[in-house]
């Protein structure tokens, strides 16, 4: 895996750029996000992950946040399957009750 991550380290330049002063955690672009949007770390994950996503959560209008007990960065199927089925069928009975508006 690490020769792909390395093929890919040139285009770091060009996300810094067009990311600007908001290339750490970009909440500028996070906050024009309109979907509902789940934002998950790994309670296990390195301490910048938990300062991104808390940012990231809070800039977005929608975003909602989850540390996955006992998960790092690769977190398990098994961990992450329970959290996106409450997510998506939260979010497919809000969009039901939209529809019948």
């Amino acid at each position: 895996m690490w020769p792909k991550l390395e093929a890919m380290a040139p285009t770091l330049a060009y996300d810094s750029s067009i990311l600007g002063k908001d290339r750490f955690v970009p909440t500028k672009v996070a906050s024009k996000v309109k979907a509902t949007t789940l934002v998950l770390c790994g309670e296990a994950s390195p301490p910048f992950m938990h300062e991104t996503t808390q940012a990231l959560s809070k800039a977005i209008p929608n975003g909602q946040l989850r540390v996955l007990g006992g998960q790092a960065h690769d977190v398990s199927p098994e961990a992450l399957a329970p959290v996106l089925t409450e997510f998506f069928a939260v979010a497919d009975t809000a969009s039901t009750k939209e529809d019948a508006r």
